[in-house]
């Protein structure tokens, strides 16, 4: 090997950026070549594996299913409560009277002419339609006190006691209007109390105002 060999061998060490120490490798791929390569190798990335959901998102979830739960619970009470047009009624409130006895074994009724401050001494006093009329006992549907009362209906019994012949006695036909008085839980007749008339009506609004 000449010097001018060696001297250029030595140039060339210098030169490399491994320096003059580091021997070269037995077989050192041109940078042309291994540029070319690099450019042209394709990385294929994996894709990353869904998430898992947060404990944040459970818990909106929950509440969800809570929620739904308790406006189908609101739901249901409404409708069993009669909510929306439901066809329940409140339950009708009943007073109740009798008819004054005239039975055998009892004093007669005695009528006393009517007259507006008899009448207005009466403790109650309404007007009602006549419904389930029986031999004992008949149901009225109030539709105005005029006095001492507040119920729906008003039951009256023993009907039996007072007959057709009874002296002022009252016959009661399902589906007519009546004008009632009554005492101390005892119906008023002789006149007191009977069917419906403009006259009788005329008498319990002086006596008790309309």
């Amino acid at each position: 090997m000449t010097d001018e060999h060696n001297e250029a061998e030595l140039r060339l060490r210098a030169a490399d950026p491994a320096g003059p120490s580091r021997p070269l490798p037995p077989s050192r791929v041109p940078r042309a070549e291994l540029l070319e390569t690099i450019m042209s190798t394709t990385t294929t990335e994996s894709p990353a594996p869904p998430a898992a959901p947060s404990r944040t998102k459970w818990l909106l979830a929950a509440a969800a299913v809570v929620v739904a739960a308790a406006s189908a619970t609101t739901i249901a009470l409404a409708t069993s409560s009669g909510g929306g047009g439901g066809s329940h009624r409140p339950v009708a409130s009943v007073a109740h009277l009798k008819m004054p006895s005239s039975r055998p074994g009892h004093p007669g009724t005695t009528c006393i002419q009517l007259t507006v401050d008899l009448l207005r001494d009466k403790q109650l006093a309404f007007s009602g339609t006549a419904t389930d009329v029986s031999d004992s006992s008949v149901t009225l549907n109030v539709d105005h006190w005029y006095k001492g009362g507040t119920a729906d209906q008003v039951e009256l019994t023993n009907l039996g006691g007072v007959g057709p012949t009874t002296e002022g006695a009252v016959t009661f036909t399902a589906g007519q209007r009546y004008l009632v008085s009554a005492s101390d839980g005892t119906v008023g007749i002789c006149g007191y109390s009977g069917e419906y008339t403009p006259a009788l009506a005329q008498l319990y609004d002086e006596a008790f105002g309309s």
